[in-house]
């Protein structure tokens, strides 16, 4: 019998390491890589890749990235963000006024050694003007020696319509018509980097007057709890 439960209990402790910090039994390790598997390891998948640079230190950037439910309504209250967003079990869901959604989840998160920077694997579902889709990010952020953060982000993009992914992945061949697709994905691409960019930046730069703006900010069914702001004070006041 205590057999049993210790095998039980190893079990269930497995499960939740492969979660990320909003928990949930739904989705086990085994479930997630093989979506993160089967997304970047398909030919059909749309690929996307980007680099660029965020003005802050890479342990505030990691301490803001391990927190998307806070930086998603710090980005609606500082970078003017279309999305609205709350938590459901493990993931994190944006969605816009025009019904679009995107389901968050963080997949992976793993330190580099001495503080050089961090990865991320993140897998997001959702809808846009052309259907359906699932994703995968890759992310790998590092230190600059200034200070600041820098990042490569990979994503694999499968549509749901497979008829209309077939014609995007065409049209990303053809000179001038691919070269204006792809700088659209890209753009869908960074925004999460450079709406945290934004956060970040107005947070260490007028550290007061963010607290006062996020304090006072209400839009629908967001606001900021005490904890939510003493979190971010403790970010910015480090």
């Amino acid at each position: 019998m205590k057999k049993a439960i210790a095998k039980i209990a190893l079990g269930l402790s497995l499960a939740l390491s492969s979660l990320n910090s909003f928990g949930g039994l739904e989705q086990t390790k085994t479930n997630l890589e093989a979506r993160v598997a089967s997304l970047t390891q398909d030919s059909f998948a749309i690929k996307s890749e980007t680099t660029g640079a965020i003005s802050a230190p890479v342990n505030l950037v990691q301490s803001f990235s391990l927190q998307p439910l806070l930086v998603g309504k710090a980005t609606m209250a500082l970078a003017n963000s279309p999305y609205f967003c709350y938590s459901n079990n493990q993931e994190i869901i944006f969605y816009t006024s025009q019904g679009y959604t995107s389901r968050y989840q963080i997949v992976a998160h793993n330190s580099k050694p001495c503080g050089e920077g961090f990865n991320q694997i993140i897998l997001i579902k959702g809808n846009r003007v052309f259907g359906k889709f699932d994703s995968c990010m890759d992310i790998d952020f590092s230190s600059n020696p200034d200070n600041t953060t820098r990042y490569r982000s990979k994503m694999f993009i499968k549509l749901e319509n497979g008829f209309l992914g077939a014609i995007l992945r065409g049209i990303l061949r053809v000179p001038l018509l691919g070269d204006k697709l792809k700088k659209s994905l890209e753009e869908e691409q960074d925004k999460l980097v450079q709406s945290t960019n934004k956060v970040v930046e107005d947070a260490l730069k007028k550290p007061r007057e963010t607290l006062e703006k996020l304090e006072g900010y209400t839009n629908g069914p967001t606001y900021f709890t005490p904890k939510e702001l003493e979190s971010i004070r403790e970010k910015i006041e480090k």
